[in-house]
């Protein structure tokens, strides 16, 4: 690309090089296994392009700007505020990185790391999801629509997608509502392939099969594929550096938490919260930490985390008969409750509906009373089901293997579209029951 001057002598090439250069020396930092927490303050969170709604003018590629051994990876769909009609591409990418949007920590990728191209090649991170999920309205426009539920605690964005017929109008006559919510925990990455890919089979088979066709017409189904945002993009900035994460948590700093001279004051797992154990039902119970660094801490109070707060304002809005939180690994249904052993008032049904789902896969998964399971408090699971849903943890099928903690809790990367086709039958079913659970107890 030819360098076009500006007045000053100065090219807007070499500008735009010297401002992201800028931006990528105060991310070297960031989101790494030893400063996570560098990332909320060198980095300010933007929305992605797509969900910019004064933003219209895209590029028709990538740009990529070499940093040595670090490049900048903008956009594909870059966009710019049409103020006074399009800008050309130099102006616009000058215009872009003065803003400091997109040029981010995970955009600064080692240029011998197979994974520079995709995130975390087939697994799709939190940007990529919002990508996705916009690619998706826009396709399908009648079907799809995305909205923005809250913010992280570093104020990313946390997206749903609703589909649903004529997804856009807000007061149509009232449908069973379903929810699916994907990603907890930030390492579980196969966690968000199958929500997703749910979401395209229901924009894709509308109007070619007549059961995906149905669904779509009687039920609103809502999904949201990465809800612990902040987590996810520190497990591919992990993975991308090192091959491997074992972050769990979300970001929060817990940084005035840790006594003078820690050696581990610094390390990635010590800070967060685990947004599956600070759920306000059964919070503070067994089956929670409430140690700052364990991987299970429940937070200092229920409901702390911004992420759960606004889980619980969307909720609100809606009126869920069911909901599937995505997890990995083990090939289970765990259903409430899951912080005691007893059962609960629909054990009966919790069991049918499990075994249900279990009878459409190909390699079917253990249907298991949650606290029989494993102990846990403030699940959202049980918090769900304390809202009157009908609450599951899909524990998805993992890689398996032991030494490398991303690899053991997410299948290879050819093995993606195995575990969503597994699951894809069970999912549908599960939100076509959701209009009359009870109809199973009668078969």
């Amino acid at each position: 690309m030819e360098e076009a001057g500006d007045g000053d002598g100065e090219g807007v090439l070499a500008r735009v090089v010297k401002r992201a250069t800028t931006y990528a020396l105060l991310g070297a930092t960031a989101i790494t296994a030893i400063a996570p927490i560098a990332y909320a303050a060198d980095h300010p969170a933007t929305t992605p392009p797509a969900h910019q709604e004064l933003l219209e003018h895209e590029l028709a590629d990538d740009y990529r700007i070499d940093l040595g051994d670090y490049e900048i990876r903008l956009p594909k769909e870059m966009v710019l505020p049409a103020e006074g009609g399009a800008y050309d591409r130099d102006d616009a990418l000058d215009k872009y990185v003065e803003q400091g949007q997109y040029v981010r920590s995970w955009q600064r990728i080692p240029t011998d790391s197979p994974l520079r191209d995709g995130g975390l090649g087939k697994y799709h991170v939190p940007e990529e999801v919002a990508e996705e999920l916009y690619a998706l309205e826009k396709k399908a426009p009648d079907l799809a629509h995305v909205e923005v539920i809250g913010k992280s605690g570093l104020g990313n964005p946390i997206y749903a997608i609703r589909i649903g017929s004529d997804a856009r109008v807000k007061d149509r006559e009232a449908r069973t509502e379903v929810l699916l919510v994907g990603q907890f925990h930030a390492r579980e990455a196969i966690a968000v392939e199958v929500p997703l890919d749910v979401a395209k089979t229901m924009v894709d088979g509308y109007g070619k099969d007549a059961y995906i066709t149905k669904l779509v017409d009687s039920r609103d189904t809502w999904i949201i594929p990465s809800f612990n945002t902040d987590g996810g993009m520190i497990v591919a900035e992990q993975v991308r550096r090192y091959g491997d994460s074992d972050h769990r948590k979300n970001a929060r700093d817990n940084s005035e938490l840790v006594e003078e001279g820690n050696w581990a004051e610094r390390s990635s797992s010590l800070h967060g919260v685990d947004l599956n154990r600070n759920f306000s039902e059964a919070w503070g119970k067994p089956g929670a930490s409430g140690n700052y660094w364990h991987q299970t801490y429940r937070g200092p109070e229920a409901m702390s985390e911004q992420e759960t707060t606004a889980m619980a304002e969307f909720v609100a809005e809606h009126d869920f008969k069911g909901t599937l939180a995505f997890h990995s690994y083990g090939g289970e249904y765990q259903y409430a409750p899951d912080y005691t052993t007893e059962d609960g008032e629909r054990e009966e049904l919790y069991r049918a509906i499990g075994n249900g789902m279990r009878e459409l896969m190909e390699r079917p998964y253990d249907v298991m009373h949650g606290g029989r399971t494993a102990l846990a408090s403030g699940t959202y699971t049980d918090w769900a089901d304390s809202k009157g849903m009908l609450a599951y943890t899909v524990e998805l099928e993992g890689g398996g293997g032991w030494g490398n903690t991303f690899t053991q809790f997410n299948p290879d990367e050819e093995d993606i579209d195995d575990v969503v086709d597994n699951n894809l039958p069970a999912v549908l079913w599960f939100i076509e029951m959701m209009d009359d659970p009870e109809q199973v107890l009668d078969k």
